[in-house]
């Protein structure tokens, strides 16, 4: 597990009219995804962290509470639907977005009885960065729209 903190570099650049920075956790057991999705959202979170599971992302929610969670489903000791089911139970304001390989309408439907709030394709990466500056990023503001993936 790891926690990188850049509050000091983000908070030097937030003018008036700009939305605090936000608390990521991304949970994925491959590495080069990890660091692609941080270079893609490097300048809009202050504080980011990663796992590549998700019993450890059970216990780095409690401990973080992030604004947004990115869990992908396929991983070694337990996969990311039973962490956002356990994460969600415990702290049902979590924002999960499933981001994955697989375009399955069953997975879809599992990662929403689940309680993910999107569910995103590891092709659309960037959209993770649309995702991040809609305005969802309130901590006590719902998440607005559709789910993202192109293809519902």
């Amino acid at each position: 597990m790891e926690a990188i903190t850049q509050s000091g570099l983000i908070k030097g650049m937030m003018t008036a009219n700009t939305k605090p920075p936000i608390r990521l956790m991304i949970v994925d057991d491959n590495e080069h995804i990890r660091r692609i999705i941080k270079s893609i959202v490097s300048d809009l979170v202050e504080e980011l962290y990663e796992c590549e599971d998700g019993r450890q992302a059970i216990a780095l929610y409690a401990e973080h509470r992030p604004d947004w969670v990115l869990m992908d489903i396929r991983m070694k000791e337990m996969d990311g639907l039973d962490a956002t089911s356990h994460i969600v139970a415990s702290f049902p304001d979590a924002r999960i977005v499933i981001v994955t390989d697989h375009d399955d309408s069953e997975l879809r439907d599992a990662a929403r009885r689940a309680g993910a709030c999107r569910y995103l394709n590891k092709r659309n990466l960037l959209d993770i960065r649309l995702l991040l500056l809609t305005g969802s990023t309130d901590p006590d503001s719902p998440p607005k729209g559709s789910w993202l993936s192109g293809h519902t």
